[in-house]
């Protein structure tokens, strides 16, 4: 709603009584934050599409249970030994 204050136009929102506003106030949170980092969209987009744009490594992690296994929470025995050798490999290199 635009209310003129001293001759000025003032853009203004006015809520109207009884409705909810929750939808007002996650795009006032969204435009805040968008003023706050002051980040160029088109240049960070640009950024992300090109291809120094790292890629993240992508991990999967598999459960037992997921896959109708044992419900027991013991871990699987080559997970153990593959903890076992990286910390092992961790030692050696720091020369413990």
């Amino acid at each position: 709603m635009v209310r003129y204050a001293r001759g000025l136009p003032l853009v203004r929102f006015e809520r109207i009584k009884g409705k909810r506003a929750e939808t007002l106030d996650a795009t006032v949170y969204a435009w805040a934050v968008r003023q706050l980092i002051n980040q160029n969209l088109d240049t960070r987009g640009d950024e992300l599409k090109s291809a120094a744009a790292p890629e993240g490594p992508k991990i999967v992690i598999k459960s037992r249970w997921l896959d109708g296994g044992d419900s027991d929470h013991m871990p699987h025995a080559d997970c153990v030994k593959s903890s076992a050798k990286t910390r092992a490999d961790s030692s050696s290199r720091l020369g413990m």
